[in-house]
């Protein structure tokens, strides 16, 4: 049986790919967009995403994506 990831599932997995590509610890990540570590990674582990779109903006701009790219 092959399990669908949800959007939620897919911004994580993403956003550690693009973090770790661009350099970023995820404590190093929190800080540079103004968030705590463990949101990070709640965010990573697909349990949380971002709350506003500008935040994920502000996410995506970090690691050097677009938000589209963190959502395929």
């Amino acid at each position: 049986m092959t399990t669908k990831k949800t959007a939620r599932q897919r911004f994580g997995v993403n956003l550690k790919t693009a973090r770790k590509a661009a350099g970023f610890t995820q404590d190093a990540l929190a800080r540079e967009v103004g968030m705590t570590l463990n949101t990070i990674v709640r965010w990573e582990r697909g349990e949380r995403e971002p709350d506003t779109l500008a935040m994920m903006e502000v996410v995506a701009r970090a690691v050097g994506k677009t938000v589209g790219e963190l959502l395929e």
